[in-house]
């Protein structure tokens, strides 16, 4: 039987369209995961919107993401994709990100480029970091992914 982590890699080369809904908590990832989907969405907003009743805007910190992350990963056993929002810092802030969310359970992290105060995606009014700056968040999280191979 393959792991999440290998699930959510044959889904990846299997080069095809996977609907992937957004959980916010547990009961909402076992709903996700009984209806059949392959993969969920662990999202900031709605973390964020179900857990503070607050818009995306910063307001969830990486041990909110990851407490949540581990929950739902007790929950289910289908791949995990998480919104790590613009990492929570600079580039040695994204990489403790990565490995503590990896320790809860994604599969799979999502970074965005935004400034600080980030903005939800859904909103207007966003600026991005510069590409540089980016580039040393993804350099650092793509070193805990060459450890886990």
């Amino acid at each position: 039987m393959m792991n999440s982590k290998q699930k959510l890699n044959a889904l990846a080369d299997a080069r095809r369209g996977v609907l992937v809904p957004g959980a916010f908590n547990a009961m909402s990832a076992k709903l996700i995961a009984d209806l059949g989907f392959e993969a969920i969405y662990v999202t900031g907003a709605g973390v964020t919107n179900m857990w503070f009743g607050m818009p995306d805007q910063g307001f969830m910190g990486l041990t909110d993401i990851a407490d949540h992350t581990a929950r739902i990963r007790d929950a289910v056993d289908v791949p995990l994709l998480v919104d790590a929002d613009t990492g929570f810092g600079n580039a040695v802030n994204t990489y403790n990100a990565v490995r503590t969310l990896e320790r809860a359970g994604a599969d799979c992290i999502q970074l965005e480029d935004q400034v600080s105060p980030k903005r939800c995606g859904h909103f207007n009014g966003k600026a991005v970091i510069e590409t540089s700056e980016m580039l040393g968040k993804m350099g650092s999280s793509q070193k805990t992914e060459n450890k886990a191979r």
